[in-house]
């Protein structure tokens, strides 16, 4: 079963938004489109073109099939408790 590309894409850009301080209006300035389009990929009333998602991608330095097909959400999550488990090693072992 193929996943919900628009779903990824609107969760995605929803969280680069937020973890970046961007406002509706930053992003679609960024994506070289206007806030009712953004609006509509995050509200998944409608599909970002390829030409904006380039740009979105480009500008966080994102690939692009990170950004239509990854979680990056939880890639986040699972990456700051992946430091965070390092950092408990380091600790442990200092403590020895």
């Amino acid at each position: 079963m193929e996943p919900n590309i628009n779903k990824t894409i609107s969760a995605n850009l929803q969280f680069l938004r937020r973890s970046n301080g961007y406002t509706r209006k930053r992003l679609a300035e960024v994506a070289e489109t206007n806030e009712a389009s953004i609006n509509s990929y995050i509200e998944e009333r409608a599909r970002a073109p390829l030409e904006v998602l380039i740009r979105i991608s480009d500008h966080f330095k994102l690939p692009l099939d990170e950004l239509v097909r990854v979680d990056l959400k939880t890639r986040y999550v699972c990456q700051m408790i992946c430091r965070m488990d390092r950092i408990d090693e380091k600790k442990l072992k200092t403590e020895e």
